[in-house]
Formats: C-alpha cells, structure tokens, sequence
C-alpha cells in the first residue's frame, strides 16, 4: 500500500474546535537543569517509525532537534523551512487549520525563543535551545516536543510521548484518540516515581487530569507492536548485478504494480556503470560519460509544479522524466529512504543504450561498450504509454516473496496498473541480448576519467576514493595530482597496472572496493541533509556521497580536535609563508603567493593561518572556483545558498579578501562580544557561519591535512578551554584596499535622482535607501523601519532586519493610519518621512577619483562601498570606474599566477609581486614597444603610491567597471 501524504490521509472532517481530550505529550516546561538522552528517541505516524533522533531535558520537558521533527513532518506532507529563529509551517490548503486564539507577541523575545508560523500565521512563541545532537556531533536547533503538539493539534495531527518514542497520529475522526501515559518514568527525567500531573488543552482553555491514562472513554495507547490502519509495506530482498557480478541485495517493494528499490542502491549500480549522480529532493541528476551518447530527443514536458511524491530524473543537464518516489524504512538501516521504481530507471537507461533486465528477482546492468551499441531485432522499444513491445517487458509485478504475480506473464503499467503487456516469459531474462558480462578487452578498456578532467564524475571518483582510503582531499571535481596520486594508490593496492588514468576496469573495482568499505563502516544512504541548526530542513544532499572518512583527527570526541582549536592563537612556528606557498604549489592551486599574506594576517587580526588557508581550500576549490577566479572571493563571502554567484561579494584582490576574513572571523566568531560568537573554534563558527552541518568537519580535515603534510599533529595547537588567554590582535580595524588614481563616473540612483554620500560607511549602510522593502526583504533598511514603526505606532516589532508577516502588519496599519495605498511594501516616499535625502549630493555623470574600497552591504548584499576624494563613502553600484583594471595571467587556475611588476624608471628591476585578479589603474592599457604596460597601484601595508610596468609575456589586463 502506498504511503499517503497528508493531504491524502487527514481527512477533512477532523476540526480541532471538537472537544477532544488528550493528554499531551511530554509535561509542560518547568526550571531544571538539562541533561542528554543516552538513547535515541523514535517517532512514529500512524504506528509506522519515522526516524530516530536523540533527545534533551531541559526545563522539565522533552527537546528533540528540529531538523528530525521538519523530516518526520515531511513524510506525512507538512513541509516547513527554518530561518534565523522563525520555524514556517505549510499545511496543505484541503487540511482545516484552526487559527484562533492566536498568541500576543511578548514585549521583548530572548535570543532562543522560537518564532512558530503555521500557513503564514505566527501561532506560538517557544523556547528553544542549541546542543551538540550526539549523531552528528554539531550544533543544532532543539525545540521541545509539547509545544510543538500544540502546534500540530491545530491541524488535527494528536501526540503521545512515553518516555521513550513520540507516537504521531491523525486517527481521531476514526474515533481512536491518541493519549499519553503520564506515569511512565522517562530515564532522562530527574522526575521519581511519583504520579505526574500532566495538562490538557483544546483551543485555549485547559484542564488537568492525573494518573496513569486519559479519562477519554475512546482513547486508545499505541504501541510498537500494535497493528497499522493502513497495511505495512512488505518488504522482500531483491539483487542488483553490474556485468554479471552481485553488487547489492536491497530490500524493495511493490507498488501499484511496479518494483521500487531504495535510491541509493540503484545510484550505485549505475555508478558502477560509470554514471555519475546527484540527489536532492524532488530531483536526481545523472551525468553520462562522455564514451556514452546519450539520446536527448522526444524529451517530455515538465509539470511547474511536481505533484507529491515524484521527482525529475536529469540526463546531462536535461529533464528526461518524471517518476514517482516513496520514503520508506529501508529495513538494512533502520533509517527513511527514498525508494523509485526500477522500470523508469531502465526507460532512461535505453537513453544511454544500456538495455538492463529484470525477472522479478534480479535487476541486470550489462557493462557499457566503449561505443555506442547498434540496435538489434530483439531489444526493447518503448511507446509513449509506458508499455512494451518486442523481447523486454516492463518491471514485473512480484509478490512478498519475490515471485512474479501475474501467471499470465503481463506486467503492471506503472503508469496506473490499468495496461498490461505480453511477456516472452515468465519470471526469466526476457532479453534475447547478451548475459551482460563485458566483451571489452584491456586494449579497449574505455577512459573514465583522466588528469585535467572536472565534473560530476570527477567528483564521485574522489569520493569514492575517499572512502577507501585513498585519501584526495576536497572533493571539488577536479583531476589533479591529489586525485592522480590516489588512482594510482588504488591502481598499486588492487593488483592493477598503476597508469593513474580510470578505465572502466579502474572503475568497476573502485565501486566493489566503496561497497565494501560503505557495508563494513555502516554506511547508508540517505536522501536528506544532517541536521544544522541554521538551515534545518533547508539544504540538499548529493546522493550517493558521504562525508569525510579520511583523518579521524576532527571527528572524535576522545582526546584534541581541529574542530576544538582556539583559532585565535597562532598556528605552530612550522607554519610560514614559505610553508604554506610549497603546500598550495604542491596540490597545484593558483593562492601560491598569498602565502606572505595568510601569516600577515594571522599576526594582524589574531587568527590562526592553518585555519584560515584551510578555509579559502575549501570554499573556493583550491582557488580555482568561478566565485573566486571572477571576483577574488576566496570565503565564499556573501555566497547565500539561493544565488551563490550572483549574491558573493567582490573584492579587489585575493590578498584583501584574506586580510577582510581574518579581521570579519576574529571580530564577529572569535571574541565573546562579537554579534555570532559561540565559541572561538570550527564547531563555535559552525552555528552561525554555515548552513553545511559538516562545514566544521571538513576544514578540521584540511586543516589536519596540512599539519601533516609539515610533519606536525593536532597536538600542536592550542585546545579551546574557557580558561584560555588568547593574544589580543594587532587590529581590530577593518582593512581597507587603496587605489592610485582610481577614476569613476557617477550613475544617478533613480530615487535620489542623485547620488548620496556619507562621512562614513556605516553611516551609508544605515540611512541610504537600497529599494522598495516587502515581506522577504532583510537587512539594515528593514531595520530602520522596525525601529521607526515601533516609536511612531508602537508596533513591538523585533528589530532583527527580517520583513516577515509580522512586519507586514505592522506596515499596513501605517499605511491605513496615512491614507496610504495599503499593500504592505516600504517605497522611497515612505523612507523619506523618517530619513531625508542629505542636503548634498552628486549629480549624474559627475567625474570622481576613488582612493580607497571597503567591504559593506547594501540591503543584505554584500557591497564595495568608495571612498570619493573630497566628498565620502558611496554605493559602489552608483560609480562606473573608468580606468580600473584587473591582472589576468594566461591559465588562471595553474600555480603561475604571481606577476612581476618592474621598476617604470628602470624595467630591469624588480619593484613587487602582485597576484592575479588585483585591481590596478592604467591610463593606457596598451603596451609599448618593449611589450611594458605601465600601471598604477598602492603598497597595502605602507601607503605608498606606486607606478610600475607588467609584461604582456607575464599577463594582461581586464577592464573592470
């Protein structure tokens, strides 16, 4: 039986205005000191287990984490987002929702409370806390489970808790009430044997019952072992073979006529074959080899809008199908996973030409030729109505027990179940085609991956790598000579020729080799992200890949800890520029040079080098990322997750954006007064910096890869304790990047019809208009407004800079008081009334010189602000540069990129070193008959102006406006 979603399964009878009596889960929140679960917790729907998840008392009550809680919402067809302290519920429009007796918002919310939102409506303000979650070892939300079965009565959905599992249920219009035990003793509760009073409430009134059970005459306990209104999916082992060879015996299922598998398995079948892939809800992303020609012709039309319970399946960029998927408990792991059904794999295999069989038992994936195959008499032809014609049929409808259930030999249509095809046989290989095992020879054994490729695959072959043991660091999908030197490890330890190039034979024992180290780790699958306390719920997994295996440095918790480190001292004496160009040099990254800059800001701003080159490896790919190559951005600064590389700032140089993390890191992550302080290590930055739960994780990696590479351990660094007496840094000044002779024309913001300055950045970020607000709307002008609304109408708006429904309110009733167009949007002439145009400002077209740039914001975007001679700071958006140039070398990505710039006076002479990327002046960009381009810049440590020559043999320059 399919699981139903939610809009199926609630029926629209259930009104939470019905006076039903349930005893609540949990106990309501109540001073006591929090302790950790030492057991994982389990909820259920319907009697059918969700997820585990491990809990924390607080307060008297039960904490589960929030990203557990949105997932086991998710499979019922409650999907929620997690932003910044506010929890959005959406609940399908055919589910009645009870809004009424909403809450008045407190005077004053504490940073932990938890704003509840329930089809755009705040319906409770809860407490909330960030632990450590015991499985993955990061910081993430926890909220507690009562309030949260407040939450989720108002759309029918009742809750018991016993200590042990939290029982889900919307089976109250069937006349079963869910209930709690409310003397059951919890072993995380400091709670004795004493009967406990537990309160029960429907709308907003509320009563207290004591005991044991519910006075309800129609509750009724669940329990484990209790039987399910809706019959349990059977699960029965089925075998996936590559090239005659076993490679997997998933447990699948049956559903309306057609077998599912679990995805991950299937991803790794087709990996074996050496097709690369990648999952995030609602689509999966496969990438071919280039040996394969893919058939991207008669492509169907996409719905905008995918019902419940499909996805996109994509061939090399393209949507060649919509299929239907299942979350289900894959009985290996204990763990939801998303299952899909074999017969639409095989239709976008016959993309690929790779014709794979199924006899109700066992799926069959023959070994892709080196080229394409020619079609024969006997192969498959599928027709537009998903049915069959020729020697193949569609997946066979099986029984519990693996048998093909239609004696006749038809096949269930999963389209519907209402077609059926003929099948040349009953439960055998109904291909007339080859056994599937591989004709290639080792002379014509096709090519992978090789040196200098990038790519989906390139990434799998480094993960795949990774895991067993080979270790290649970052996995960027780049073939370099990390990943080169990790082939040919494999190559040497599974008896293979070492050529350090993967061929199919490389390949195909790469992924037996995976699977086995994935089974004896206990590696699962699972299609949704790891728990983060920023973006719960939020993010997207790349399917078929795990986390880091390689250095067991920052992963345990027994003994020192790269994710322990106190950044804030600095790194071991074995840790120089010199040190650090030779590691970026041997792993083939364009930062060589910047080695000199990584300790200058270390010694500057207090922070420790390894962690910061640890840093910029891993956002930016080695350096070689298109955010970093097109804007010096090596942090991934201002990358937000919905438009990376639109929204990341630019910065002038490599040099500055380093100097700008170190003093944006020490300031605002490592000082206790700094805005997004947790503690002064990767696990403390994690909370606030990453939405990737594993962000710590990964850069304590690299970090430790590093150290070892120098011959030194984490033993050398510093252990965070609160007792630690760090260095006080240099600087606590942000830095600044100084041009020489910088020329910039003025292009007028329509709503000043000017150009406004300021004395001071911040003054700017703080009073100029960046454009009409709405509900979505974040950042500094939003909070203006939220402090203006709260003087004038005393709005009791949170001034946190986010424009949510609250805000929105709050704006229409100003709008009504002005007899102004109610439509809840801030515009300029509204701005106005509370923040004047300056007296003065800068008409259009008007030439001005830039001395200096700073890193700011405009309305929540990252932003160069100038610094105008004679006048202040403005929006960089406003000033067109005219004779700003960026150096270009030859290969961007290679080592050579450190440019030699020569004396103007005398060219033999070496004045400096300047980095790809820098920002220069050139009033002439053409180069003289020596082939010199003379170019303007500044000394960013002296202040000195200088002027000197770059040679066109070395590298060009790219105009920047």
């Amino acid at each position: 039986m399919k699981k139903t979603s939610l809009l199926v399964s609630l029926p629209a009878v259930i009104m939470l205005a019905a006076s039903v009596n349930t005893v609540e889960a949990a106990t309501q929140p109540s001073a006591s000191s929090m302790t950790v679960s030492s057991h994982a917790k389990t909820i259920y729907f319907n009697q059918q287990k969700i997820t585990q998840a491990y809990a924390v008392v607080a307060n008297g009550t039960t904490y589960m984490p929030l990203w557990y809680i949105q997932y086991a919402l998710q499979s019922i067809g409650v999907s929620s987002k997690w932003m910044q302290n506010v929890w959005s519920l959406q609940v399908p429009s055919i589910v009645p929702v009870n809004d009424s007796h909403l809450p008045q918002k407190p005077k004053k919310l504490s940073p932990s409370t938890v704003v509840i939102r329930l089809n755009q409506k705040t319906v409770d303000y809860i407490p909330g806390l960030v632990h450590v979650d015991p499985a993955s070892g990061q910081a993430v939300e926890f909220v507690p489970i009562w309030y949260v079965s407040q939450v989720l009565q108002r759309f029918g959905v009742q809750s018991e808790w016993n200590g042990k599992s939290w029982y889900l249920s919307n089976q109250a219009s069937s006349g079963v009430t869910v209930t709690s035990t409310t003397s059951s003793k919890s072993s995380e509760s400091s709670q004795s044997s004493q009967s406990k009073q537990t309160t029960s409430k429907t709308g907003n009134s509320a009563s207290s019952t004591s005991g044991s059970a519910s006075s309800t005459a129609s509750s009724q306990q669940l329990s484990d072992n209790q039987s399910s209104s809706t019959p349990p999916i059977q699960m029965v082992k089925k075998t996936i073979s590559f090239s005659g060879n076993v490679i997997s015996t998933p447990y699948s299922f049956v559903e309306n006529g057609t077998t599912y598998m679990p995805l991950w398995y299937v991803g790794q079948a087709l990996k074996a074959a050496g097709i690369a892939g990648t999952w995030k809800p609602g689509e999966w992303s496969l990438q071919a080899p280039s040996n394969m020609t893919a058939k991207l012709s008669n492509l169907p039309s996409v719905p905008k809008t995918l019902p419940p319970n499909t996805a996109i399946v994509k061939l090399n960029g393209q949507a060649v199908l919509v299929v239907p998927t299942s979350v289900q408990v894959d009985p290996d792991s204990n763990s939801p996973t998303t299952y899909v059904p074999i017969w639409y794999i095989q239709q976008v295999l016959k993309r690929v030409n790779l014709q794979t069989t199924w006899n109700g038992s066992e799926w069959s994936i023959p070994a892709p030729s080196a080229t394409s195959p020619s079609s024969s008499g006997t192969s498959s032809k599928s027709n537009p109505s998903g049915s069959s014609q020729g020697n193949s049929s569609p997946d066979p409808s099986t029984s519990a027990n693996g048998s093909t259930s239609s004696g006749s030999g038809s096949s269930g249509d999963p389209q519907g179940g209402s077609s059926s095809t003929p099948s040349s046989s009953n439960g055998t290989n109904p291909s007339s085609s080859s056994s599937g095992t591989s004709n290639n020879s080792a002379s014509n054994d096709p090519i992978i991956a090789q040196f200098g490729d990038t790519g989906q695959t390139v990434q799998l072959l480094q993960n795949d790598l990774n895991i067993v043991g080979d270790n290649v660091g970052p996995v960027d999908g780049i073939f370099g000579p990390m990943t080169e030197g990790g082939v040919k490890a494999f190559q040497q330890s599974a008896g293979l020729p070492v050529t350090g190039i993967v061929d199919q034979t490389t390949w195909q024992q790469l992924q037996v080799a995976t699977l086995q180290a994935e089974e004896k780790n206990g590696f699962q699958f699972n299609n949704n992200p790891p728990p983060s306390s920023n973006t719960s719920g939020s993010s997207s997994s790349a399917g078929g890949t795990s986390s880091n295996t390689g250095s067991s440095s920052t992963s345990a918790n027994n003994g020192p800890s790269f994710t322990n480190v106190d950044l804030r001292f600095p790194a071991p004496s074995d840790v120089t520029a010199s040190s650090i160009d030779s590691y970026l040099s041997s792993n083939g990254s364009p930062m060589t040079g910047l080695g000199t800059v990584f300790m200058q800001a270390q010694n500057t701003y207090g922070v420790d080098a390894n962690y910061l080159v640890s840093h910029a490896i891993l956002e930016s790919a080695w350096g070689k990322s298109q955010i970093a190559l097109a804007k010096n951005n090596l942090f991934g600064y201002g990358a937000y997750d919905s438009n990376p590389g639109n929204d990341a700032g630019m910065f002038p140089s490599e040099a500055y954006a380093i100097r700008f993390q170190a003093w944006e890191v020490r300031n605002n992550y490592l000082d206790p007064s700094g805005s997004l302080y947790v503690s002064p290590t990767l696990t403390g930055m994690n909370v606030n910096y990453a939405t990737d739960p594993n962000w710590a994780t990964d850069i304590g990696n690299l970090m430790n890869q590093f150290a070892t590479s120098l011959g030194s351990s984490v033993n050398d660094y510093v252990q965070y304790t609160p007792n630690d007496n760090p260095p006080q840094p240099a600087s606590t000044t942000e830095p600044v990047f100084l041009m020489n002779g910088a020329v910039g024309k003025v292009v007028a913001d329509p709503d000043y019809n000017g150009l406004p300055y300021y004395s001071s950045m911040g003054e700017g970020e703080s009073n100029m208009f960046f454009g009409t607000l709405s509900e979505g709307s974040f950042g500094s002008n939003v909070a203006s407004v939220q402090e203006y609304l709260n003087q004038v109408d005393n709005a009791n708006l949170t001034v946190d800079g986010q424009f949510g429904p609250d805000t929105q309110a709050a704006v229409d009733q100003f709008e009504q008081s002005h007899n102004l167009p109610v439509n809840g949007q801030w515009d300029y002439s509204m701005w106005a009334m509370f923040n004047p145009a300056p007296p003065q400002m800068l008409k259009n077209g008007a030439t001005v010189q830039v001395e200096e740039m700073k890193q700011g914001m405009t309305g929540g975007i990252v932003t160069e602000w100038y610094d105008l001679a004679g006048y202040g700071w403005v929006d960089s958006n406003y000033i067109q540069l005219q004779n700003v140039y960026r150096i270009t070398v030859p290969d961007p990505t290679s080592t050579n990129t450190e440019v030699t710039v020569y004396n103007a006076s005398n060219p033999s002479q070496v004045l400096t070193q300047l980095h790809a990327g820098n920002f220069v002046v050139c009033n002439n960009p053409a180069p003289n008959s020596q082939g010199y381009i003379t170019i303007q810049f500044a000394n960013q440590l002296t202040g000195q102006m200088e002027t000197g020559l770059i040679s066109t043999n070395q590298a060009s320059l790219t105009q920047q406006q």
